[in-house]
């Protein structure tokens, strides 16, 4: 009998130190996108893409989560949170800027994983106060 308690033991310990550990994270990514005067601008698609290649074209059903557009005021909003492995220091973003009248652009960015919530142990990968200025294009 000692001999089958200590086997389960064994392995109970066995399957604790090789369980997959999940992390709650948050992604919090937002800004404003102005024109070279300082005015929103309204109706800027902004898509994150993955070194070049479009995440809207995702086969994993998640598109949704890849696209914003911007409001009346110029601001945009990537936020979702869920569960996931064990976070990196960084995580690079890329960030596609579209609208009919200006110049596309695309900007990298390094969001580093913090505390999401003052107080909180609460995790994520946050950029805040992006200020994205685009450029009209010539007629």
């Amino acid at each position: 009998m000692r001999i089958i308690v200590s086997a389960i033991l064994i392995i109970s310990c066995i399957s604790c130190t090789t369980r997959y550990v999940d992390y709650a994270y948050s992604h919090d990514v937002w800004g404003i996108v102005v024109n070279k005067k300082g005015e929103p601008i309204r109706g800027v698609v902004v898509e994150r893409v993955e070194n070049g290649v479009d995440m809207n074209q995702s086969l994993y059903g998640v598109a949704s989560i890849y696209k914003r557009t911007t409001d009346k005021m110029g601001r945009f909003r990537f936020y979702y949170s869920g569960l996931g492995g064990k976070p990196d220091t960084n995580f690079t973003w890329h960030l596609l800027f579209t609208h009919r009248k200006y110049k596309k652009r695309i900007i990298t960015l390094t969001i580093p994983w913090r505390i999401y919530k003052k107080n909180t142990k609460s995790y994520g990968y946050v950029k805040e106060s992006l200020r994205i200025i685009l450029i009209k294009k010539l007629s």
